[in-house]
């Protein structure tokens, strides 16, 4: 079934943007402006270095911005608003632990915009000893420089003081200043310093940032009570994504239930009123058996093993008298994938190629998108069979829409054998059994047989009570969107 379909993240991205360009919040005439909190900030910096508090660092040349700012603001760099040092790596030789005398804080630990101690490492006395100088506070941010770039956050007051990875740097504010930090914790995650991250990250074993580098970073200052009523107005804004996200979460979640109940009822025969004038389903059995007899005779199929008859025990609820019971291999064609070796893999389409779908990541919501092709196709899956992945993700469904596809050993095609099985009601049984076949999954790549799937039972009503389920679900689904 459909679900609210909202980017909440690109709301969060846009949110940030407009900030950025002064076009969050309306312009105040009355401001100071942004030129004279840098000169307080600096002056601050230059006795600083005089009194040897802080180093004076080096800035390189700031980049050339495209981008056009209020008249109030100024166009700065990082390392004029904040003293940024770096953490430290733990010395060779030496490993933290999951107890210890201080928390050592990695990337993985900062998650958003805080830091998360579930996996919480240590440094012992030892250790502590060589790089005790490396810590952060409660009053600075963190910016990561190495692996992943960019994770920004503020320290929790417990843990003040806490060492800090050499992958991360600590932003000081020069001149302690609330504001000026809660705003630059909303600037650092936008769009505006990515970008500027992006072109000058060094690609070694793993992407890295210098710290020279972030301190160059052109950073938009604006008005100090500008900063504020941005800040508000971001968390403001933030609020609201968030409402939206447990929104779509809750209605995802009532959603599911619902889609399940709506199956569970038309597996049942409960969905609909049963009609007396129905063509019982032994009849139509008949009619699917002898067209299978036939395509056998024309050896357009293959005949196959008997599969063992149905016990009553076997059969997990009662179904209407109209009704029967059978095994999905009795009334449908299925087909096991084969992988191809790399070399007839083609990464573009060709004349006499056809698509190859490898597996899950074909697939996402019933709708499969193609990557590869071949021309030496081998297990081929014809227009309307029912794809379903059977090792690594199982479970994943969708309708082929492709006149033929190769499908690979991650995927089964299943088919219905008769004109008078409706393919879409054998996609409803397998979205309502997926869970069931999952725990027939075996071994620590899971995955299951092709007799696994062959012997799953199918409560199989009439065809025309086939039909009144599968147009039923569909006007469900309309009134879900």
């Amino acid at each position: 079934m459909s679900n609210l379909s909202v980017d909440t993240e690109k709301l969060r991205q846009k949110v940030l943007d407009l900030a950025m360009r002064g076009k969050l919040v309306p312009q105040d005439k009355n401001d100071e402006p942004a030129s004279v909190l840098l000169e307080k900030i600096q002056t601050e910096k230059a006795q600083l270095i005089k009194e040897k508090k802080i180093k004076k660092t080096k800035l390189l040349d700031l980049q050339d911005i495209d981008v056009k700012f209020p008249d109030t603001w100024k166009l700065v760099q990082l390392g004029d608003l904040f003293e940024i040092k770096g953490g430290k790596r733990v010395p060779k030789g030496k490993k933290l632990s999951k107890s210890g005398v201080k928390v050592y804080i990695r990337v993985s630990d900062m998650k958003q915009g805080t830091v998360d101690l579930k996996d919480s490492h240590y440094a012992d006395e030892e250790t502590l000893e060589s790089i005790k100088n490396y810590t952060i506070s409660s009053k600075d941010l963190y910016f990561s420089i190495a692996g992943t770039i960019g994770k920004v956050g503020k320290v929790p007051e417990d843990l003040d003081g806490a060492l800090l990875t050499e992958n991360a740097a600590k932003l000081v504010t020069i001149e302690e200043n609330a504001t000026l930090k809660n705003y630059m914790y909303y600037c650092l995650q936008s769009k505006f310093i990515k970008e500027q991250c992006n072109k000058i990250i060094s690609q070694v074993a793993q992407p890295k940032l210098s710290l020279i580098k972030l301190r160059s970073l052109a950073i938009p200052l604006p008005p100090l009570s500008e900063q504020q009523r941005i800040v508000d107005k971001i968390e403001e804004c933030m609020q609201a994504i968030k409402t939206i996200e447990d929104s779509s979460k809750e209605y995802e979640n009532l959603q599911n239930q619902l889609d399940k109940k709506v199956l569970d009822s038309a597996m049942r025969g409960k969905l609909l009123p049963q009609d007396e004038n129905d063509e019982p389903a032994s009849v139509l059995l008949d009619k699917i058996k002898a067209e299978k007899a036939q395509l056998i005779k024309e050896k357009k199929i293959k005949k196959s093993k008997a599969l063992p008859a149905i016990m009553d025990e076997e059969k997990p609820f009662a179904t209407p008298e109209s009704w029967e019971w059978v095994r999905l291999g009795e009334i449908s064609s299925i087909l096991s994938g084969r992988d191809l070796p790399k070399r007839q893999h083609l990464s573009i389409e060709k004349n006499g190629s056809i698509p190859y779908i490898t597996g899950a990541s074909n697939i996402d919501n019933g709708i499969i998108s193609y990557r590869t092709w071949t021309d030496e196709p081998i297990t081929i899956a014809k227009k309307g069979d029912i794809l379903l992945t059977v090792k690594g993700t199982i479970g994943k469904i969708a309708i082929l829409n492709e006149q033929r596809a190769h499908i690979a050993r991650q995927i089964m095609a299943i088919s219905s054998f008769s004109s008078v099985l409706l393919n879409d009601y054998i996609k409803l049984f397998l979205v309502w059994y997926v869970n069931e076949l999952k725990t027939k999954a075996k071994s620590m790549i899971p995955g299951v047989t092709k007799d696994d799937v062959s012997l799953s039972l199918i409560p199989l009503p009439p065809l025309a009570e086939q039909q009144r389920i599968v147009a039923k679900i569909e006007e469900i689904k309309q009134y879900l969107v």
